[in-house]
Formats: structure tokens, C-alpha cells, sequence
């Protein structure tokens, strides 16, 4: 039996070193600091996994307007579009306006400074309009520029957003297979804590022999690891989904 303790008690070690890998590698998956606390319950049975369906189109309208890479995305494809209204304006005609106030002052004059700089004041005014005529070979080809550069940034946009709609689509598969991989996991614990139980009391009353007890303990603590991992990508998958709505990750329990 100390042999069996030694040997429970290194399988419990290792449990327990995979159990704090695991964890460091959902936080940075989360993008969460290794410091922070971060704790999951991790044979909640009577806590369910709601998981109810949504739509793909609604959720990835929500993520168009809250994920950073796709706002820049928007906002250099507003700048071109800008750029390019800017360049057209190279072919509209301008009409400037002009004022002027001049002054003078002569040292040979008698006259006093402030006396010259008052009684030598004139004023202008000018008006006129440019044309351009000989420059549109060179505004023509900056417009020819800067349209690509429009089409350019949309096909960015919009290869963005087709990235984003296949991520949101394979997110939403993944949350459904581990609902189903969580629930059969639930199954299997309950099956084996059962069997474990039953084969105790039958070990107890001398009906079972230790190796149908080691099995039978054996077979418990698989379910347990089944289920505590199973439970864990289901948090991820569903937290997954969260950020895709907020932009964030705000809403994680810490």
C-alpha cells in the first residue's frame, strides 16, 4: 500500500505541474499577465455550459465595429479615399484673394519717424483665379495613383473582413465541439466516481481484490482530467467568442 501512496503521490505531481502548464498557456492565450490570479472551478457539475447558438452574420457585425485591426483598416481606406478627392481638386480652377497694408520710412526725410510711417501708408487689394493648363499630365497620373491606392486599401478591408467572418465561423464550431466533448465528459466522470465508489465498499468487504480497486481508481482520476480539460477549452472557445463582441477581454473572471 506505500508502494501504491508513493505512486498516487507522483501521479498527483505531475497532475498538478500539468494543471499550472496548462493554466499559464490559457493566459497567454488570453493575453493575460502570468502574475495575475486566474482560478477555474474545475468539477463545477451543477454549473452548465449555456452555449446558445448565434448567428454568424450578427456576431461578426459586432466584431467589424469594436476590433482594432479592422477599424485601421477602415480609417486608411477613408484616407485614400480623401487623398484621392484632394487630387481631383488639381484640376478645379482656385480663386485667391489678396490684401495688403505697406508703409515706409526715408532718414533724409525732416519728417519724423511716426509722422512718415502714418502719411506713407497704402493699401491693396487683388483678386484672381488660376487655371490650370499646363500641369494636368502631372495631376492626371497622381488621380491614376491614387485611385489604386483606393482599390488597393478596399481589397485590404475587405480581405481583413473575410478573415475575421472564417475566424468567427471556426470559433463558433470549435464552442459546439467542446460543448459536445464536455458533456460526454460529465457522462464519463459521473460512470466512474460511481464505479469507484462501488468498487471501495466492495474492497471494504473483502468482494473485490486491490487491483480491481486500482483499476476501478485509475479509470476516476482519466475522467477527472478528461473533464477538468475539457472544461478549460471550453472556457477558452467561449471566451473567444466574447471577444469577438467586445473587442476585449474585460469580461474574464480574474
Amino acid at each position: 500500500m506505500k508502494s501504491q501512496w508513493a505512486k498516487d503521490k507522483f501521479s498527483l505531481t505531475i497532475a498538478e505541474n500539468n494543471y499550472n502548464k496548462t493554466l499559464l498557456q490559457l493566459k497567454q492565450l488570453l493575453r493575460l499577465d502570468s502574475s495575475q490570479s486566474f482560478t477555474i472551478d474545475a468539477l463545477g457539475l451543477n454549473s452548465t455550459f449555456p452555449s446558445p447558438q448565434q448567428n454568424i452574420d450578427s456576431l461578426f457585425k459586432m466584431a467589424v465595429n469594436v476590433l482594432p485591426e479592422i477599424k485601421q483598416q477602415e480609417f486608411l481606406f477613408k484616407a485614400s479615399v480623401k487623398d484621392l478627392a484632394i487630387a481631383k481638386g488639381g484640376l478645379s480652377p482656385r480663386i485667391y484673394m489678396s490684401a495688403g497694408l505697406y508703409t515706409n520710412y526715408f532718414d533724409g526725410d525732416a519728417m519724423k519717424f511716426s509722422k512718415q510711417i502714418d502719411n506713407n501708408q497704402s493699401q491693396a487689394v487683388g483678386m484672381g483665379i488660376s487655371i490650370p493648363i499646363f500641369n494636368n499630365a502631372s495631376v492626371y497620373s497622381d488621380i491614376k495613383r491614387k485611385r489604386i491606392a483606393v482599390k488597393d486599401r478596399a481589397l485590404l478591408l475587405q480581405k481583413q473582413k473575410d478573415i475575421l467572418y472564417s475566424e468567427i465561423w471556426t470559433a463558433m464550431d470549435e464552442l459546439q465541439s467542446a460543448d459536445k466533448e464536455y458533456q460526454s465528459a460529465v457522462e464519463l466522470f459521473v460512470f466512474s466516481e460511481l464505479s469507484l465508489k462501488n468498487a471501495t465498499t466492495k474492497l471494504e468487504k473483502g468482494l473485490a481484490s486491490t487491483t480491481d480497486y486500482e483499476v476501478a481508481k485509475l479509470r476516476f482520476m482519466d475522467a477527472k482530467t478528461s473533464l477538468l480539460k475539457t472544461k478549460i477549452v471550453h472556457y477558452m472557445r467561449k471566451q473567444m467568442l466574447q471577444f469577438y463582441k467586445t473587442g476585449n477581454w474585460n469580461h474574464i473572471d480574474r
